[in-house]
Formats: C-alpha cells, structure tokens, sequence
C-alpha cells in the first residue's frame, strides 16, 4: 500500500466542498498564517481547505494556522511535502482538490507547490512577499534589505507562476527601514501586520475582478541566499555603518556572530559612533580579543574595548560600533558589559559534602555587584537607586515601562503545618529559583518577604533560605536591609503619637482654641485648610475651603473626634521580641494632665502599615490606604481614620521610599526581590503585591516568578489567594508545597517538639509508621492548593537523617492526595543542582496549568460570618464556628459601616489545623471560637482572633542573640543563621 505522508482533518461543519461564496485555501503556517485566515474570515471570505506542513513526530508544538482552523471546523491538510521526486503525491493533490477553492493565498510558505496547485482554481495563487519586488527575491529578503543599507523596504502581493518570487505584482506597500531598527523589528511592527492587511485587499481586488497584474522589472531585479548561521560571522575591518547592518539584519535569526576570547557568541543591540570620547572605559585584567572577519576576509585578531553602555569596537574605517547585547550558546542574551563583568568570580559557589553555616556559605561567595545585576535583568540606570554594592531600590516607573509585556509564570511556594525550626519554605523557594535559572537557563525572579529582627535574634533566626540555597548578602538581608521596616515603625508610631496628642488637646482646649491652632491666621489675615483637612470636611458632608465660612456646629463636628479611649486598637510597635511592651501605660508624665491610659506594643511587621505596604498597587493607592486605617471610634460610633487626625499624608511621605522593592540576588546569581514583611499568623504574610508585578514583567512570559506564603498552605497560601490575588488580579500558575520527614512524623503522633530544645531520637532515626500516620496533614494542604484551581507540586525537603523508604511514603502520597508531581529535593546540599528535578516538575506544572480554572473560596458578596465559615469548613476541617460577645458586636458595626465586603485575613495558631497548637495532624469536625474582631480598613480585610494570639514575641531563656557578635578584625557578622 502506498504510504500517505499526510494527516487529514476531514470536519466539514464550515467550508467544506459544495458551499458557495467567494472560495478561498490557505497555503501557509505559524502565526503569520494564522493571522491571515481569521482575517479573511473576519472579511466574510470562505474558507474551503486551510494546507500546512506536518509537524514533526516528537514536537509537542502545534501549528497555530491548523489550530485555528481545527477549532473553527475548517477542513485541515497537514503534510510532509506536495512532491516526492519532482511529481506531485496523488494522496496529497487530491486532498487539495477536495476544497474546490476559487483562489489560493500563499501565507509564509516554506514547500515547493505544485504548477498542478497553483494552476487549480478559477482566480489561480496569490502570495505575499516582504520586499519590494523584483528587489531581495527568495526567503531572506528583510535581512538583505537590512544589511544593505537599504531605508525603505515594503511588501509585495504578487500572482504566483513557475519562478522564485516572479510573477506579477498585484500590490505593493512601503516601509521605512529606520537606522537601528533588526530583523524582528521590521516584521513583528510593520511587515507581519501590514502584510496580513495587504492580502486582505490583494483576495478582494482578485474577486472583484480589478486586480492588477504588473510584470516585474527583470532589470532591477535582486535575488539573495537563504542566511545562515555560517554566513552571519562578523568582518570588523569593514565600515562601522556596513558591520552595525550586518548586525541587526542578522537579528535574532540566525544571529550575527563573532568569537570572543575563544568563545562564539551572538551580537545584538549594536549602535554607530563616529568617536568614542563620550565613552567611559573599563579597565579589565585581561583584553578583549575578537577573532576577525568572515571566512577567507581579513584573518587575524582585533582588539575591542567595554564601558557600560556596551561592547566597543573600532571598525576599518575609523568609526566605533557599539553591541549592546551578548549571547553566549543558548543562554539567555545579557548586556554587553554584564557579560564581561560575570565572568570574574562572581557568584562562584564551592560545594562541600560537609556543608558549613549559612553565614559562611553566604561570605564565602563573592555577589554580584548590583549595577551588574540591574543590566542582567533589563532594569535602567534611571530606574534604580543604588543602596550599597549588592542591593538597590527600584522604581514603580519599570512598570509603566513594561505595561504591555506579558507576564511569567507565577508560582506560590507554601507549606504543610510547620515544627517551630520550620521546614525549609525560604530554602526551597531559593533553590528552586537557582534551579530554573542555572539548569532550566530560564528568566527567574525570587520574591520574599523582609524578615523582622525580633526572630533573627531570637530563636526562629534570620530568614535568608539556607545552606547552598540562600539569598545574599545575608547579613544585610537580616538586619536592617534598606530600612522599611524602620519607615513602617515610625510611620505606625507617628500615627499612634498623633491620636494620643490630639486626645490630650480635646480634653483641654475649647473649640475655638483648637480652630485657631489648627487653622493659624497668615500675615494677611486669612486661614486655610490642609489638603488633608478638606478630607475630613468631605467625609463630614462640609463643602467648604473657607475656614472661617464654618458655622459653629460645622466647626465643632471637625475640631471634635471625641475618640473613645476604649475603642482604640492602635499600639505602638518596635521590631524586636519584647515581652515586657505587651500592656504599658501612656501618659505618666505630669505634662500629659492625668490623661493615662492602658496600651501595648506590637512587634513592628504586625502593623497595618506593613500590611498596606505589602498590598498597595501604586503611591496613590498608599496614600489611600494610609489614609483610611482606622484608630478606634468616636463616643457615638464613627470610625476615626488616620486621615481624620491629619497625618496621612505625612505617613505616605514616610513610605515613599519603602514602597519601592529591594533587588538582591541568591548565592548562584539569580535576581531577588525583598518587600513588605507581614507576618502570617497575624497578618497575611505575604511580600508585596508590588514587587511581584515588576518581577512578572521583568522575566517576560516564559520566565518565572516564585513567590512564598508564610507557614502552612491553610495560613499563608489561604491568604495569598483570598487576600493578596483577589487585590492584584494575579493569577498563579502553581502552588509548592514544602514538606519535610521531620514535620510528618510529628503529624503522625511524634514527641513533642520545642524550640531551643534538640531532637527527638524519633526524628533522626527511620520510623515508617510516625511518616505514614502524618502523611495526612501534607495530603489536606496540597487539597486546599488544589480547591483554588491550580496545579499543586511537592517538594519534599531533604534533611541528612530522612531515609528513601521515609521519602517515598511522602512522595506517594502526594501524588495520591492529587499533586501534580512530588519531588525529593537536595538544595540545601547542593544548590540549584539539589532541586533540578523539582524545576522541571514546576515548569511542567506551569505548562499545564489552566488559569481559566482559577477561584476564590468565597465572592465577596457573602456576610463575613459567610466568609469566615467557608474558611473554617473547607481550610481548616472545622464544622462550626462560635463567636464572642465582642466579635458579634464587632461583625455587626463593621458590615454597617460598609466594611463586609472585604477578605477574611484569621489570626489563628499556625501550628495546628485547629486553634490548639497542640493537635497535629488533619483533625476535622473541630469548632473554631472567635474571641474577637477587627476591621484593618486600609489594608483592606477583617481579621478575626482564633482564640489568645500573641502580636509581641518574647525571648526565650537561650536566643540567638548569644551567638551572634562582630569579628573586630575583619568587621564580618559571625553567629547569624
């Protein structure tokens, strides 16, 4: 039997043979094909028979052109060729035939088709051509007409004969080529689109019987080879204008090529310079040397030269050609200048069997300066402040820049329910974006939270990830960084101050003395609001900017907030574990007039402030938010607003620097994003909305942002989706779960452990049976994960004591319980080699996710009391809830005041399913008692209290702060882990 190297589609349910109309096959592929067909179904054309070659055996790629028509119901050909020995395949033309088409259009076509075809229907071929014909015949025809010199180019829509690219013009349209301008360039931004116009009119002047047939002009006729990889090596001694044409007619495909120092790279970004005075040179310990010319042309060496804007080269004629951007092999392209500078002994990672402390891991490994890092990642010189060599602040304005690049991939890394050391969560978010950069060769951005000092120095330590997966330097990253925490400390204390000072001049001034001092007479004897005072008038129903056209009771209603002393829930805040602020009394001082009253410190990353930090959008939406956190209430009932005190906008001026994200970077190099610190227990632990929109753009679509939820998926991740998501539009691709032997065998009924205390023998010796029991509490938590819509993968985190029978019960089980894949990790041993195994899994994920099937536990319709539940039943196995006296009062106000369609943000033990710390496992049918409620109206959600929850730590009887000390000779941190 003859073999049929063709795959026919036969659905008939749209143009098939026998429909009227105008009658139209597509020869064609890939998007420019498929361009072309849903335009000419747009214009009401017939689309009878759509051609394309077959993919290849093993590709998982489909064609977009068949794939469009498939989903429309078009008749589809795919096959291999149209000839075998220069005569058309039977099976193949008759396939064709089937169509019966009046005309065929010719979309980015790669066979050679048959007369037989061609000749076929009534109006025979059309074809498009990206060159003004007879100028740059044959299938590289914008590279010539870049490397050339040409300025204007254009496309062609010609009736096709027995030639290369030589039948008669039907029509033309101009481009203009302009001096910089690639390959890419020209055709995604003018050629492509105006070419998939240009057949459009070309298929309605050829069924309106009007068409042009003009003969080409066989004297001015040009035609050029394919370009290949071998013809693209650079020849410097030519002109600097002839080599920069060389260069971006050669990009991105094939790609200009020359060897560096022994190595072949690729060239892009290059720029023409008549002198090279405006450049800034850098020195560097060995010369470059560029292997000269083309094959057989100007053989020898030819010196080149760096300064930051790039590669610096001068040409034959004197003038300087600057190449912006290096490839070397199949990594990703990076700046000239980063290329040159990574080559040192940056991020240069000596991996031992016996691992050290993170503190020396992270010393001994020589960062990247941040300058280099920001070119490697595409943030500009005017979009970054520098802090220091290794971290930076960058600017919102990266996301004006970037508004219409498409997102990467978004991917939550998460947790079971944690032992106190915690399993791991920084360590295996770090790994695995060290993963995806090194062995995945993917653009991969790591986003975190800033970790309070009250842990570093107290028992939990700092939260730099760990072993040969961390983020550095990790001193600066556990301390005080680039100082948010600080803005949100004074921001948060300056609030409180402003609502103690406003009280204690209530409570002794009249009304007209508090009018006169808050609106003073100027020198001509007028008065005048602040901005944010209109705000208050506003919210009062006053529209007045004349302070003295306040009537009396206008004027009392805004000098007066009357604030109830035992409605207020604002405290002061210090980012330090300190038992002893947990109750203080304020107002002891002989000055305050007796006005005392009972308050408390909270640890700083506590705040609200932090919680708005961490989800604002933008400086305005900040402003907003700061604007309307609620202090306490009024004596009748009203919610007192930052802004009603006057000091929102003087805590957005102490923000404006901390709502910028922090760039640093792993041990191996890859970029890293530090912002917002709000712990998950209390608040909703997650790093800031912000820093993961830049991160989503800056690796571009098939890049990947990881991201962490603090503790357990039922905390942290519960949040990440309900809160954090549903405020950013954010959709992720895939949860991690992070899961360890250690934790599981608690779970499953093991000893109890302490913080500060060593290990059980149950932990470091196998115990199949504790692993088993405990595998449940994993299971539920990649459930949860998997109720949200999203592909759930998990990593199980390798400890030195956990034995392959004890992981493979974990990795069993995860995959019953659901999980995409499960997947033993080594990173903490081994870096980003550790958790290769775990990348892939997570880009598979990725790649099968469907965001389409994204959801929120609950809409923002139902009641609070509606909200709480859905949490409480679904996330954390209870079957009912209870309420206090004071948390029904408090649901009640705040659903009046219109606050009961925000989020549910539980402050709830992250120790336990339920609210006793002491039950592991996946426990069910509990009830959940609320003691209490409480509106943060600016960050925008309702956290209801799950019983005694602590906002000040306390130290413990042996902190970490022991350990930790100054090296005086060498002025290194040692102690910190």
């Amino acid at each position: 039997m003859e073999r049929i190297e063709h795959l026919v589609t036969h659905l008939r349910t749209n143009g098939v043979a026998g429909e009227s109309g105008n009658r139209v096959a597509i020869i064609g592929q890939a998007a420019f094909g498929a361009a072309v067909y849903k335009k000419l179904r747009e214009d009401g054309h017939n689309i009878v028979g759509v051609f394309t070659p077959a993919e290849k055996k093993d590709s998982t790629r489909k064609d977009p052109l068949a794939e469009a028509a498939r989903a429309d119901g078009v008749y589809v050909v795919q096959n291999r060729r149209w000839k075998r020995k220069g005569v058309p395949i039977p099976s193949v033309l008759e396939a064709y035939k089937q169509c019966n088409p009046d005309i065929n259009v010719m979309a980015f076509v790669t066979q050679f088709i048959p007369t037989e075809v061609l000749e076929y229907p009534r109006l025979k071929t059309i074809q498009y051509h990206p060159s003004l014909l007879p100028l740059h015949r044959g299938n590289s025809a914008i590279h010539h007409a870049i490397m050339m010199g040409d300025t204007i180019t254009g496309y062609t829509i010609f009736w096709v004969d027995d030639g290369v690219d030589t039948g008669p013009i039907l029509l033309q349209e101009t481009v203009t080529i302009g001096p910089n301008a690639t390959v890419n360039d020209l055709y995604g931004k003018h050629l492509f689109p105006e070419g998939v116009a240009g057949l459009s009119r070309g298929v309605s002047l050829a069924f309106s019987g009007k068409a042009p047939r003009d003969v080409q002009d066989e004297s001015k006729a040009t035609s050029e080879c394919v370009w290949t990889k071998e013809l693209a090596h650079v020849d410097w001694s030519r002109e600097a204008q002839s080599v920069h044409n060389f260069i971006r007619g050669s990009a991105r495909s094939p790609g200009a090529w020359t060897t560096i120092n022994g190595k072949q790279v690729t060239l892009f970004k290059s720029s023409v310079h008549l002198s090279n005075a405006h450049l800034e040179t850098i020195p560097l310990d060995e010369p470059i040397i560029l292997a000269m010319g083309a094959k057989g042309v100007g053989r020898g060496n030819w010196p080149a030269q760096l300064s930051t804007n790039g590669l610096i080269v001068q040409c034959g004629d004197g003038a300087y050609v600057i190449v912006g951007e290096i490839r070397l092999g199949r990594d990703p392209p990076q700046s000239a200048y980063s290329y040159f500078m990574t080559s040192k002994d940056y991020n240069v990672i000596n991996i031992l069997d016996n691992v050290p402390s993170d503190i020396e891991i992270a010393q001994a490994v020589k960062p990247l300066p941040v300058h280099i890092l920001c070119q490697k990642i595409g943030v500009q010189r005017n979009e970054v402040d520098y802090h220091g060599p290794f971290k930076a602040k960058v600017h919102l304005s990266v996301l004006d820049r970037l508004a219409d690049r498409k997102d990467g991939k978004y991917v939550c890394v998460a947790g079971i329910t944690p032992t106190p050391f915690g399993e791991g969560k920084t360590t295996i978010t770090v790994g695995l974006s060290q993963a995806l950069g090194a062995i995945l060769k993917k653009k991969v951005f790591t986003c975190v939270r800033q970790p309070s000092m009250g842990p570093t120095f107290g028992i939990k330590g700092g939260a730099a990830g760990g072993g040969y997966s961390q983020i550095i330097p990790m001193e600066e990253f556990n301390l005080h960084l680039t100082g948010d925490i600080h803005a949100v400390t004074i921001a948060n204390n300056l609030l409180a101050a402003a609502l103690d000072t406003r009280m204690l001049h209530e409570a002794s001034q009249s009304d007209k003395a508090l009018f006169r001092r808050m609106c003073p007479k100027k020198k001509d004897g007028s008065r005048s609001f602040s901005n944010v005072m209109l705000r208050r008038l506003k919210k009062l129903g006053i529209n007045k900017t004349n302070p003295d056209d306040l009537t009396k009771d206008e004027l009392h209603r805004w000098v007066r907030l009357d604030v109830d002393p035992s409605t207020i829930t604002w405290k002061r805040v210090v980012d330090l574990n300190d038992r002893y602020l947990r109750k203080i009394t304020v107002g002891q001082s002989k000055t305050e007039k007796g006005i005392t009253r009972e308050t408390g410190f909270d640890i700083a990353v506590a705040s609200e402030v932090m919680a708005v930090l961490a989800l604002t959008t933008d400086m305005t939406d900040m402003r907003e938010r700061l604007g309307k956190m609620v202090v306490g209430y009024s004596k009748s009932g009203d919610a007192i607003t930052a802004d009603d005190l006057g000091v929102g906008g003087a805590l957005t001026v102490l923000m404006k620097d901390a709502i910028l994200p922090t760039l640093m970077q792993t041990l191996e190099g890859t970029p890293v994003f530090v912002h917002a610190g709000p712990f998950a227990n209390i608040a909703h632990g997650n790093s800031s909305i912000i820093a993961d929109k830049i991160a989503l753009k800056l690796v571009e679509e098939d890049g990947f942002v990881i991201t962490e939820a603090g503790f357990g998926a039922d905390i942290g991740m519960e949040k990440f989706m309900n809160i954090k998501c549903r405020n950013s539009g954010l959709i992720p691709d895939c949860v991690v779960i992070c899961s360890t032997v250690r934790a599981l065998k608690m779970h499953g009924g093991g000893p109890t452990i302490k913080a500060g205390s060593p290990l059980d023998h149950a932990y470091t010796t196998e115990n199949l049976d504790l692993v088993a029991k405990g595998v449940c509490n994993m299971q539920h938590m990649v459930k949860i994960a998997k109720n949200f819509g999203v592909q759930v993968v998990v990593g199980i985190n390798q400890f030195v004591w956990d034995t392959p029978a004890e992981l493979e019960i974990v990795r069993k089980a995860a995959l019953e319980a659901g999980a995409f894949d499960a997947v033993i990790s080594n990173h903490w041993a081994k870096g980003s080699e550790g958790a290769a195994n775990l990348a892939r899994a997570v880009d598979a994920a990725c790649s099968a996710n469907d965001r389409s099937n994204f959801k929120l536990l609950y809409p923002s319709s139902f009641t609070l009391k509606e909200k709480i539940l859905e949490i409480v039943q679904k996330v954390y196995l209870g079957a009912k809830v209870e309420y206090s006296p004071i948390a029904e009062k408090r649901i009640s106000l705040y659903e009046k005041q219109g606050l009961g369609h925000l989020p549910i943000c539980m402050a709830k033990t992250q120790y336990s399913l339920t609210t006793d710390p002491a039950i592991k496992g996946a426990p069910s049918g509990h009830t959940v008692l609320i003691a209490d409620v409480k509106a943060a109206a600016g960050a925008g959600f309702i956290y209801p209290l799950c019983g005694a929850m602590t906002t000040m730590p306390g130290l413990s009887t042996r902190p970490a702060y022991y350990d930790i000390d100054l090296d005086l000779k060498t002025g290194a941190i040692v102690g910190l882990f």
